[in-house]
C-alpha cells in the first residue's frame, strides 16, 4: 500500500515474495534489485554482483 502511495508499486508475485521473506527475517538472494529495493524492511543480496 505505501508503494501504490508513492506511485512505485511492484508486481503482484514480487510482492509477495518480499512479503514471505521479510515476515520470516530471511535475506530475499535475486538478481532483481531494482524491484525489491524499494520495499521496506526488506534485506537483500544480489547473487551475480561479487565484491
Amino acid at each position: 500500500a505505501d508503494l501504490e502511495k508513492k506511485g512505485t508499486p511492484i508486481g503482484a508475485n514480487d510482492l509477495h515474495i518480499a512479503g514471505h521473506a521479510r515476515s520470516e527475517s530471511l535475506i530475499l538472494v535475486t538478481n532483481n534489485m531494482r524491484e525489491f529495493v524499494r520495499a521496506e524492511g526488506l534485506r537483500l543480496e544480489n547473487w551475480i554482483e561479487t565484491e
